[in-house]
């Protein structure tokens, strides 16, 4: 035998660059915690339209980011300082090891995955309609209806890894993600790509003449809590505080598919409690934030009877 060491980064740069429509000119600020996506990512970038602006971009096996809570305060930081030093039209930070990534506007501020995970999506539409696009059921609903607006067919998914990707390759989705900030492809066979995720954010910025904080309000039309965790003083009390909403909450819709997923006319609540653990995982949305807040104080209030109790 033999062994022969190929320079993939080429090809890599020429297949991804060739999936996308002609790009303008956009000043992009990536921060690469000291992972190897601060390497692969400006390396692809170097061929297109877009200028780059660099942080934590030096691989470094030693970095203070290594370990921290995605995306951690100083790339946040960082990314916000630099989009506004340098007006930039976006940023992107993406984790250690190159899986997550989580996208800013021009203003600095971080998107939702499930937002940037519609506009992407619209931007698939665009290309190419009539896609599957499979989507973490805790998402917001505004990313099914923008999915069926751009004549897609949405596929609703667990948010683990496996199910995600089996939408991919099973199914035939061409793109999935997580609120996380995992953006998956079939290009890929159902892995992760942040530089296609960017590019396709850039392209769907080069069409429009709106900034990004202008399309992501769009898509953020619902007033949505985010994932919420709840510590329980048992796993035996988070069982049971479930069990209570399932008796409370009647008159709806549930959905079991990893957890519980009420649906109400004008709100909706998904719960999640692994039988081994302590931790109750809510989130809420409602059209407006009032119904929002009604809604999140009715599942609390059942949640906190079960904190106290011993």
């Amino acid at each position: 035998g033999r062994s022969q060491t190929i320079r993939i980064l080429p090809a890599y740069r020429s297949f991804l660059i060739g999936l996308m429509p002609q790009l303008k000119s956009l000043k992009v600020v990536i921060d690469g915690s000291g992972g190897i996506g601060g390497e692969v990512i400006p390396y692809i970038l170097g061929k297109t339209q877009l200028d780059v602006i660099k942080s934590h971009c030096e691989p470094d096996a030693g970095s203070e980011l290594l370990g921290l809570r995605f995306p951690a305060g100083p790339v946040n930081t960082s990314v916000q300082g630099l989009i506004g030093e340098n007006n930039a039209h976006l940023g992107m930070a993406i984790d250690y090891d190159g899986d997550l990534c989580t996208f800013y506007d021009e203003k600095g501020n971080a998107l939702r995955s499930d937002v940037a995970g519609a506009l992407i999506a619209r931007e698939l539409l665009e290309l190419k309609p009539d896609l599957k696009i499979a989507y973490d059921l805790r998402s917001s609903a505004a990313f099914r209806e923008e999915v069926l607006r751009g004549g897609g067919q949405p596929i609703q998914t667990s948010p683990a890894t496996g199910p995600i990707r089996e939408a991919i390759i099973a199914k035939g989705a061409e793109y999935a993600f997580d609120i996380d900030g995992r953006h998956l492809f079939k290009a890929f066979r159902g892995g992760e790509s942040p530089p296609l995720a960017l590019l396709l954010l850039c392209s769907a910025l080069s069409r429009n003449q709106s900034p990004l904080s202008a399309m992501a309000k769009h898509v953020a039309r619902y007033a949505y809590s985010g994932v919420v965790s709840h510590e329980m003083p048992t796993p035996e009390k988070a069982d049971a505080a479930v069990k209570d909403l399932c008796r409370t909450f009647t008159d709806c819709q549930k959905d079991d598919t990893d957890g519980l997923t009420f649906r109400f006319p004008s709100w909706w609540f998904h719960v999640k409690h692994n039988p081994e653990s302590r931790l109750i995982r809510i989130c809420v949305e409602g059209p407006t934030e009032k119904e929002e807040r009604n809604g999140r104080r009715a599942v609390e209030e059942i949640i906190r009877k079960y904190q106290h109790r011993r």
